[in-house]
């Protein structure tokens, strides 16, 4: 991929790119409210009297909203989709005609009055439908809220933390007036009512658009451009950074300073740390690798995880090791999450399971589990991105390897000696974030056009070769003692002791003798059969194959 050295702008200022205004969803949202109950419920008591704090302040989280609410629009003749009838109070328990203290002063009861056959949990839906009107939506049961800015950007929320926002839209003499299980029973309304299908087509579904700061990021139609926020195309994320057009690129010196040191000035490996951040930052699924940031220690491969980890709302990213994505409880969390960055990986051999193949892409739909909960059906896009020192050891039953080729390792050759590093050097990046977003953004738009075949440096093309081979003591036993050839047969017992010689010559842990007849049968030509030796006996073989070498 080629660079284009743009002009700088003044040193003084630092211009952002940013879009037109986006439209707002509508002058007056639609009411759910029947117009009798409204305009009782407005003139309550602690209703009108102050105005209701908005989602926004209910929270710290930047995911919310400021209620537009306008007690005097018309409001459109539709009944309650509910109707819940007071349970009636016993006969005995309200006297025919209580007593009256002479003495006591009249005081006027401040409690709401509602229309007669009006419950209690409509008098709460009544003051909270008119605030959450497209701003609250529902996908497979779970509540997502929208962003206080950009109208296709939305959080999911946990249930109570739901409840707890509805109950602070309401005044504050309200607040504690409704219990719990009416919220909930609203909520179950509000449900019904906002619901926009699975969630796994609601959000983050279009491969080819990244939601940016300024914008949304489209990089699958040539160069990348910005393209107006929709209300339509809706992300549970933002990466915290901007895509400048070229007259707005400032220069990036602790980004070059970095290429130049840990990445020994290799243009390859620059390139590939742009294809690596912008592939981690898309919602592509086609790529199906696993990113490896692979070196020494302290070349600056933790630095770039903790870079990436800053992008993105700290609760769409997962720090589970490797060994533990393949958990069946971790299913739903690692689905639901943007990035999955394992800092680092352990020596013992790592088992390649369905978890792990689908989560590094193709867009398999899986069974995803979680604790108390029920198993839903989901087709992730999380990214796994891993720092190690090593490449793990693997253990699939896979046969075509498929595993192998979905690795894409990033090479950190170059170690740092602890006086020549930088302590503000995260920080010098993230104020470099824009621009490194937008080189990104470019890097992965050349990838997209090139069906997702990554640039691989010298050094990591050989890197895979040996793992390959290495990991896998079958494949290193093929490539060193078998033969296919048409008419060749060997023994099934011979062909697995002379493989499990090979391993113990090589220090390597065989594979299971299942698992050794499936790889072997695998390959084009290889067949079982029962030929008879030299003495007339028919003897279980491979045919298709021999051997010409024992190993040692």
């Amino acid at each position: 991929m080629s660079t284009t050295n743009f002009p700088n702008p003044p040193k003084d200022e630092r211009i952002l790119f940013s879009l037109a205004p986006t439209r707002s969803d509508s002058d007056h949202p639609r009411s759910l409210i029947p117009p009798n109950l409204y305009d009782r419920v407005s003139s309550f008591p602690n209703v009108s009297d102050e105005k209701p704090v908005s989602i926004q302040n209910a929270s710290p989280a930047n995911f919310d909203y400021v209620a537009e609410t306008n007690l005097n629009a018309p409001v459109p003749d539709r009944q309650l989709t509910f109707a819940r009838p007071e349970k009636p109070t016993p006969r005995e328990a309200v006297p025919k005609n209580p007593p009256v203290s002479a003495t006591a002063p009249c005081q006027q009861n401040t409690e709401p009055t509602a229309p007669s056959g009006t419950t209690k949990m409509q008098l709460l839906y009544a003051q909270l439908a008119p605030l959450v009107i497209g701003k609250l939506v529902f996908a497979d049961g779970e509540p997502y809220l929208r962003h206080q800015d950009r109208i296709n950007t939305f959080r999911k929320l946990k249930r109570i933390e739901l409840v707890d926002k509805l109950r602070m839209l309401l005044p504050a003499g309200d607040r504690t007036r409704y219990g719990k299980g009416i919220f909930e029973d609203v909520i179950a309304v509000f449900r019904a009512e906002f619901d926009i299908g699975p969630a796994e087509s609601a959000f983050n579904s279009h491969p080819g658009l990244i939601n940016a700061r300024n914008g949304v990021v489209c990089v699958d139609e040539g160069d990348p451009f910005l393209i107006e926020d929709d209300a339509e195309i809706r992300f549970t994320y933002i990466v915290d950074a901007d895509f400048l057009p070229p007259n707005r690129m400032l220069a990036t010196p602790a980004f070059d300073h970095f290429v130049a040191t840990s990445l020994d000035g290799d243009d390859d490996k620059y390139v590939q740390l742009l294809e690596f951040l912008g592939y981690a930052l898309s919602d592509a699924t086609d790529g199906k690798v696993i990113l490896f940031f692979l070196g020494a220690s302290n070349s600056g491969k933790s630095l770039w995880c903790r870079w990436l980890s800053r992008l993105v709302d700290p609760e769409m990213v997962m720090h589970l090791p490797l060994h533990e994505v393949g958990n069946p409880f971790n299913g739903q969390q690692l689905c639901a999450a943007k990035l999955n960055i394992a800092a680092e990986v352990d020596a013992r051999p790592l088992k390649v399971d369905a978890m792990i193949k689908v989560l590094s892409g193709g867009g398999d739909h899986i069974s995803a589990s979680r604790k108390f909960c029920d198993t839903k059906v989901m087709t992730p896009k999380t990214r796994l991105l891993c720092a190690a020192n090593a490449l793990p050891e693997l253990r699939t039953g896979d046969p075509s390897d498929a595993i192998f080729n979905r690795l894409e390792v990033l090479p950190f050759s170059h170690s740092i000696p602890k006086e020549e590093q930088s302590l503000t050097l995260l920080n010098d990046l993230l104020e470099e974030r824009s621009e490194i977003f937008t080189l990104a953004m470019q890097a992965l738009s050349e990838l997209v056009s090139r069906k997702y075949r990554f640039t691989r440096s010298a050094e990591a093309e050989e890197i895979l070769a040996n793992y390959r081979n290495s990991a896998n003591s079958f494949l290193l036993f093929e490539n060193e003692c078998l033969v296919y050839r048409e008419g060749a047969s060997v023994g099934c017992a011979d062909a697995f002791r002379h493989y499990s010689h090979f391993c113990f010559e090589a220090n390597l842990e065989p594979l299971p003798k299942g698992m050794f007849r499936s790889y072997l049968l695998s390959r084009r030509g290889v067949g079982e059969g029962s030929p008879r030796d030299a003495r007339g006996h028919q003897v279980r073989s491979y045919t298709g194959v021999t051997i010409i070498t024992l190993g040692g």
